[in-house]
């Protein structure tokens, strides 16, 4: 049911396409297809330059720039989303370029991340480099409802954590 929706989006796409190109000639359908993703290529070269030069001068004053990131972030997916040759990813690409709608979305997003943080169900996953389960760097969800002992089996977190004594090896210098 969920991979239904795409493949009818992907068709409603194609038949759109078609006609157009009835209708109209083919290279102005394609020109008009083709236009918005020289939009996005400007918006990622000019934008994600200045927006990093805004980005580096707040770190240098020692002011967080935790929103101007995610104003970046959705510049940026902004101009990716451009270059898709999809009426969707068009309309959601002029939803985060535009000021008032992106001030929105990102409101919105971290209201939903912080209420999943607080409930416990947003976490955070490290692990090392490479390949393989456990590896590498993500954001999950835990479906357990954030309870402890939910499908990650965090059951021996729960109590008072057991202190042991450190076994330490004496080192001598080399010289």
């Amino acid at each position: 049911m969920i991979l239904t929706w795409p493949f009818l989006w992907l068709v409603g796409e194609g038949y759109l396409f078609f006609w157009l190109v009835s209708q109209y000639d083919f290279l102005s359908v394609f020109g008009a297809y083709l236009a918005p993703s020289l939009l996005g290529f400007m918006i990622l070269s000019f934008q994600s330059r200045m927006a990093f030069i805004g980005f580096q001068q707040k770190i240098q004053q020692g002011r967080d720039p935790g929103f101007q990131a995610l104003h970046m972030a959705a510049k940026f997916v902004s101009g990716l989303l451009f270059i898709a040759p999809f009426a969707g990813t068009r309309l959601l690409a002029v939803l985060l370029i535009l000021p008032g709608t992106r001030h929105f979305l990102i409101a919105a997003g971290h209201r939903w991340v912080r209420q999943k943080m607080a409930s416990g169900q947003f976490v955070f996953m490290g692990g090392g480099h490479g390949a393989g389960p456990g590896r590498g760097f993500g954001v999950g969800f835990r479906p357990g409802g954030g309870r402890p002992g939910g499908a990650f089996g965090y059951d021996d977190f729960e109590g008072p954590r057991e202190e042991r004594d450190a076994q330490v090896i004496d080192i001598k210098k080399i010289e």
